[in-house]
């Protein structure tokens, strides 16, 4: 499968960010969540460290919807938020109950300065 693609609005650094979702779905059919570990990593490029992250392993991402899939970023507060200024990517890896490893959205994550500090 081809991810889809979503950027993010601009993100001004060390402001809240108030959380997104994601409905997934492949062919018009939900893809179901249940079970299935996932993340989400901000990097500046692909191999470089990750400077933040939202997974299941520690309760930043949460399942929910009818059909289990609806995919909820939570919210990270301003020190978290407090990361350089730069358009980072992500992408939303998925490990699926039965083994499966996909990606289904990839995308930037841009952070830019705000002038009060």
């Amino acid at each position: 499968m081809t991810p889809g693609v979503y950027n993010f609005k601009p993100h001004k650094r060390g402001d809240t960010f108030n959380g997104h979702q994601f409905e997934v779905s492949l062919n018009s059919v939900p893809v179901d969540f249940t079970g299935a570990t996932i993340k989400i990593q901000l990097r500046r490029k692909a191999g470089v460290a990750s400077v933040l992250e939202w997974s299941t392993a520690d309760g930043s991402i949460t399942i929910s919807g009818p059909s289990s899939n609806i995919i909820n970023m939570g919210v990270k507060t301003g020190l978290q938020m407090e990361v350089e200024a730069a358009k980072y990517l992500y992408d939303l890896n998925v490990v699926l109950a039965n083994g499966v490893t996909n990606t289904y959205v990839e995308g930037t994550f841009e952070i830019v300065n705000d002038i009060t500090r």
